[in-house]
């Protein structure tokens, strides 16, 4: 595929698109244009200078970084393809970076717990861009996704309603006590497959004041959930919303970050360690979950 990119031969590319992906780039000209611009910015690969794949619940990603005869710096070159082998995204860009941070050292003071019961999987979690986008923001720095993988897939049926998604309307905890500092609810739950660009980033959420600095973002939540409001009081493991679409999101999914303030576009990100889980089977005492890892609040 990668080749066929590089030699501008879009069209067996393009019937490999999946429908989320037609809906963003509708046009055959479009795609053309695009493939061309990115040959033209970035001219002929002269040297191949890493490749990485994974596999997580029935979906696929490659990445290709290389040199390019007129770019100084590293190119990236980025597959995604969904349960069905389709492309359900493809990007060349510069290389990204981790986003630079004072934070990575710091303590994390609140007890947290994960913020749902269960097993969910972690799906972007860790320090680094491959193990988890989110860390090349500076407030989102160190993220996580989390979903729920049944035999391998995060949904039922054709996954093409979002109540067919195991993690469609789980409740979502308060990961420790705190005082809600902000909400925001009734924003539209997106369709699974694809992401609105024009949808507010984090659609539907809840922000928690723990104190000593330090503020749980809860997003993406279903839209009409939210189930308290600015000023109340909460305990760890009390009900605040159920997980949902809302946002930019391709399917249901629970984030949650912790950063130094209220603000979802001022803040810096905070490591967010929680406490007495099971990843993978094993008892965790104090961790960060990673992409892929099986977690679980520990039984009491």
């Amino acid at each position: 595929m990668t080749a066929l990119l590089l030699r501008g031969e879009a069209e067996p590319i393009m019937k490999r698109f999946s429908p989320g992906l037609r809906e963003r780039v509708p046009s055959a000209g479009q795609v053309v244009s695009l493939f061309d611009s990115w040959r033209e910015m970035f001219g002929k690969e002269t040297k191949v200078l890493s490749e990485k794949t994974d596999a997580l619940a029935g979906t696929r990603r490659y990445l290709r970084t290389s040199s390019f005869d007129r770019e100084k710096r590293p190119v990236e070159i980025a597959w995604a393809f969904n349960a069905r082998d389709e492309v359900a995204n493809v990007s060349m860009r510069l290389q990204q970076v981790e986003a630079a941070t004072d934070k990575a050292s710091y303590e994390t003071k609140t007890p947290l717990r994960l913020p749902f019961d269960g097993e969910w999987t972690v799906w972007w979690g860790g320090r680094t861009i491959w193990q988890n986008v989110h860390a090349a923001t500076a407030g989102q720095r160190f993220a996580t996704d989390f979903f729920i993988v049944k035999d391998g897939r995060t949904h039922a049926g054709d996954g093409t309603k979002n109540e067919d998604y195991h993690a469609w309307g789980r409740p979502v905890l308060a990961p420790a006590a705190g005082t809600v500092a902000a909400v925001q609810d009734g924003k539209p739950d997106g369709r699974p497959g694809s992401v609105d660009p024009a949808a507010e980033p984090p659609g539907n959420y809840v922000v928690l004041d723990h104190g000593n600095g330090e503020f749980s973002f809860l997003v993406h939540l279903q839209n009409g959930s939210v189930a308290v409001k600015p000023g109340a009081t909460v305990k760890a493991g009390d009900a605040v919303a159920k997980a949902g679409s809302s946002g930019r999101t391709p399917e249901p999914v629970l984030h949650h970050h912790l950063q130094d303030g209220p603000d979802l576009a001022k803040g810096a990100g905070l490591p967010a360690v929680f406490r007495d889980y099971v990843a993978d089977g094993k008892p965790v005492a104090k961790g960060e979950p990673v992409r892929s890892q099986h977690v679980s609040p520990a039984r009491r």
